[in-house]
């Protein structure tokens, strides 16, 4: 069901663009923009981080719930996690289309700094340290996962924003 309500948040979107892009045409059409190109442009990455941002953020959290340590007795903020990997793929994002793969790196290095006190503590899920299946789980790995996979759905979604500019022929340098 939830999987089903993110697929219409993405056609949602994907709506909604396709209504802008009309917009823009219409507004194009009597020389009110100078740039039409640039603003589709910015229409599509816009459109794009939307989708990376917020339903592909749920799919992965539905992705990760499987793997969700039984209980972890340590403190943090509620919905941390779904807010880190929102800002996680916005930077992947923005440094991706700016043709920083350095920066990339960096905020893997960054946060794997950052990170590595939690990782070297030995949280164990379940009151007895052991999951459901009666096997010892780290709560780092689930830290580990989690950070791949937003790593991962960024970049994806970086690369298939590029394509969709460079196949449509519109500017790649997205700068005013």
């Amino acid at each position: 069901m939830k999987v089903t309500r993110e697929a219409l948040k993405v056609l949602g979107l994907i709506a909604l663009g396709l209504v802008c892009s009309v917009f823009l045409d219409w507004i194009g059409r009597y020389d009110l923009v100078r740039i039409k190109d640039q603003y589709y442009s910015y229409l599509i990455v816009f459109i794009g981080w939307l989708i990376l941002v917020f339903p592909a953020g749920e799919l992965v959290g539905h992705f990760l719930r499987s793997w969700e340590p039984i209980e972890s007795k340590r403190l943090g903020l509620k919905k941390a996690g779904k807010f880190i990997g929102q800002i996680e793929r916005t930077v992947i994002l923005i440094f991706y289309l700016a043709g920083s793969l350095e920066g990339i790196a960096f905020l893997v290095v960054a946060k794997s700094i950052y990170r590595f006190g939690d990782l070297t503590r030995d949280y164990r899920a379940g009151e007895n340290g052991k999951d459901e299946g009666g096997t010892t789980f780290s709560i780092s790995e689930y830290i580990i996962l989690g950070s791949l996979l937003s790593y991962g759905v960024g970049l994806v979604g970086g690369v298939i924003i590029h394509l969709l500019l460079s196949n449509l022929g519109l500017p790649l340098n997205l700068t005013p």
